[in-house]
């Protein structure tokens, strides 16, 4: 529904400033190579799903529900 693509699409907006966050915080660290590389892999998943989640959102916004047309 669309109240919760835009719950969705909130948290997502958040969840992108924390992986910058993150993003920042891991080029400034003195962490061996192993390690940043396994975090960098993490900030990529987190990515990847965010970008899922912010498509889905999408796609229940522009979906019509099958009652819709009685609200409009």
């Amino acid at each position: 529904d669309s109240a919760a693509a835009d719950t969705i699409s909130q948290e997502v907006a958040k969840n992108q400033e924390n992986v910058q966050k993150l993003t920042g915080l891991l080029d400034q660290a003195n962490v061996p190579a192993d390690v940043q590389a396994t975090l960098k892999a993490q900030i990529t998943a987190l990515e990847t799903e965010q970008t899922r989640l912010q498509d889905l959102a999408q796609k229940q916004k522009s979906q019509w529900g099958i009652f819709s047309w009685r609200f409009f």
